[in-house]
């Protein structure tokens, strides 16, 4: 599998009187790990010796960002005649051609980050209103990744930082933005939007993720967020009237009319058509054509309506 921090490299150390000499208090160090074995008190030419020493390193997020662990030993011995010896250990890799090669132990990296995307809608979902979008981003492989940031041109021209932009394995960070509904989003009933994250890798190659949806009833992955706009048509209507004393007596008579006024508002957050004014007072007769009234406006000279006075 993946590698992991705190998992093992279980070194061995096989060592070889190559010489023509006796060797006496053979050592095997290593500047990466703690080697267990006392010294070796006598090895005759030709003798191999692969059990008395051994070493185990503990793998660290660093190594996984690196992706290996590379390290080299030295043995050392006296001799029956002259000064001591000691030579640096090879790699027991075949494939390895010479000498001396340090020992790489590879280590199988996961470069991945996802990226959920969830809106709310602050408002009714008219126009002008905003949305609120959360975004959460996770490292879910086992190299640190890091520069994290979101690009979503819907929201923004700019790249979206995520706090912090550098996530460890395991970690999450997170981003927020704002969006303003616009009169298309209202037409539609619904802004539907996904987003990408970008970060890279310790070696430098990006590692990238569409966005989810965090709506658990949706499965799948790269799901596009979707935020319902609700239309809710409403209207107001104030009626005013004026008596309007036709012959100027300051009294009501037979024959004189009465004004009426209307001022109609659209009270809800879709824009509205075909609107009219009736009165079901007999003798009333609205005048004005149908009209449309955008969102928040209103209308107070469309209609207007004369009725004339009786005796009764």
């Amino acid at each position: 599998g993946y590698a992991q921090p705190g998992e093992t490299i279980q070194y061995t150390f096989t060592v070889t009187n190559s010489g023509t000499m006796n060797l006496s208090n053979v050592v095997v160090s290593d500047p990466k790990v703690s080697v267990k074995g006392a010294p070796i008190a006598a090895m005759s030419p030709g003798t191999v010796n692969n059990t008395n020493y051994a070493a185990t390193y503990v793998l660290t997020q660093n190594d996984i960002n690196v992706g290996k662990v590379i390290n080299q030993a030295t043995v050392k011995a006296n001799v029956e005649v002259g000064n001591p010896i000691s030579n640096t250990s090879d790699s027991d890799d075949v494939t390895l051609i010479g000498k001396n090669d340090p020992t790489v132990t590879t280590l199988k990296q996961l470069k991945q980050i996802t990226l959920i995307k969830g809106g709310t809608l602050v408002g009714s979902g008219a126009v002008g209103d905003k949305i609120q979008y959360l975004f959460t981003v996770k490292n879910t492989g086992n190299v640190t990744v890091s520069n994290i940031d979101i690009d979503d041109l819907m929201i923004s021209p700019n790249p979206i930082i995520v706090t912090p932009n550098q996530l460890i394995p395991g970690q999450s960070g997170t981003a927020s933005a704002t969006y303003t509904v616009t009169a298309t989003d209202f037409s539609a009933g619904r802004v539907v939007n996904s987003a990408i994250v970008i970060g890279d890798a310790p070696d430098g190659t990006p590692v990238n993720d569409i966005s989810d949806w965090d709506n658990p009833a949706i499965l799948g992955p790269d799901d596009p967020t979707i935020v319902i706009l609700t239309r809710q048509p409403s209207i107001a209507l104030i009626k005013t009237a004026a008596f309007d004393d036709n012959n100027n007596d300051g009294r009501a008579e037979e024959g004189e009319t009465v004004t009426y006024r209307f001022k109609v508002t659209n009270t809800g957050n879709t824009p509205l058509v075909n609107v009219t004014v009736t009165d079901p007072k007999p003798g009333i007769r609205v005048i004005g054509d149908p009209i449309s009234i955008g969102i928040g406006e209103a209308n107070n000279n469309a209609f207007r309506a004369v009725y004339v006075l009786t005796a009764e």
